[in-house]
């Protein structure tokens, strides 16, 4: 089993990394952070939080690039397309092609996306989410945040079933 820090995953079975036993940042969607100015410049204004603890929500925070968002297609292929499918799938939590069940309103529902590859492991890590999350749970102070897994609504364009909530 490797160290918690350890940037070497676990594996499942042989050659396919378990990487959610990666406790820690990858770096596949950026330098991970090595200063406190490097944490710093995720924060949200002091506008934004206001606004948060005064409608319960905030808009328009941009967490990805549209590098990383075309990096990040190319691993969603894993979850959509079943040629494709990853070795590692029987280590997602739960993977519905499509939980609408007609296949004219395609709904794709997974969790656990973050095990199989390095760009979703790192999702769950990424400062452009973290820092504002833990500037969100208490508005007097900065609480830590760790986000234990993921979850993944997948529609197709102009195909997609709906989301209920």
């Amino acid at each position: 089993m490797p160290e918690f820090d350890s940037a070497t995953p676990a594996e499942l079975s042989p050659g396919v990394p378990d990487w959610s036993t990666v406790h820690r940042l990858l770096g596949e969607l950026g330098e991970p952070p090595q200063s406190a100015g490097d944490w710093a410049k995720h924060f949200l204004g002091q506008e934004k939080v206001a606004e948060f603890f005064e409608r319960g929500y905030v808009s328009n925070i941009r967490v990805l690039t549209e590098e990383q968002c075309d990096r990040i297609l190319k691993d969603y292929e894993y979850f959509i397309n079943p040629s494709k499918r990853h070795p590692g799938h029987a280590m997602l939590y739960e993977h519905h092609s499509n939980q609408s069940g007609d296949s004219n309103n395609v709904l794709m529902h997974g969790l656990g996306q973050w095990r199989l590859t390095r760009l979703f492991h790192d999702l769950v890590f990424l400062p452009a989410i973290s820092v504002p999350s833990s500037q969100l749970l208490d508005q007097e102070k900065l609480r830590p945040v760790r986000f234990w897994h993921d979850q993944m609504f997948a529609k197709p364009a102009r195909h997609g079933g709906v989301v209920a909530w």
